[in-house]
């Protein structure tokens, strides 16, 4: 998890498995509480692509697009939108808000291009990430989502 204040453990967002909300009937899915209700601010969740800060060249290029389900948590809250996004391992990061969430699983799908045309080694990737950001999630700015079934697709 990350945030721009990290001593600021109000405007953050917390990550758990939660096997209780599941894509499928087996496993566990991941769980983002987000809390953006702050003007301007913004949290996520990231996960390396390999066992290194840097260095990882997790290799893509076979894939054509990025795959999961997702299901907004209409208790607590469902954004208006949150963003995805690829880290290759030089630095450059490709992006895709993801929009009309809802409590049901929905099936996204992203074409690797997406992330290719921002300069993004699809031979090199580092970091897969999740944000939330104030002005996207509004007007819902404190809620959860939970991601399952996270796949590169031929």
């Amino acid at each position: 998890m990350f945030s721009p204040d990290p001593s600021d453990k109000t405007y953050v967002c917390v990550a758990s498995i939660d096997s209780a909300v599941k894509h499928d009937d087996a496993g566990s899915s991941l769980r983002l509480d987000f809390n953006v209700g702050k003007g301007g601010s913004y949290n996520g969740f990231w996960m390396k692509l390999g066992p290194a800060d840097t260095g990882n060249n997790f290799d893509a290029s076979g894939f054509k697009k990025l795959t999961f389900w997702v299901k907004g948590d209409e208790k607590s809250g469902i954004p208006n939108k949150f963003k995805v996004e690829l880290k290759g391992d030089s630095g450059k990061v490709g992006k895709k808000y993801i929009g009309d969430l809802t409590g049901q699983w929905t099936k996204i799908e992203v074409p690797l291009d997406t992330f290719a045309n921002a300069g993004v080694d699809l031979k090199k990737l580092n970091e897969f990430t999740v944000v939330f950001e104030q002005s996207a999630a509004s007007p819902i700015t404190v809620g959860a989502i939970n991601i399952d079934d996270i796949v590169l697709e031929k």
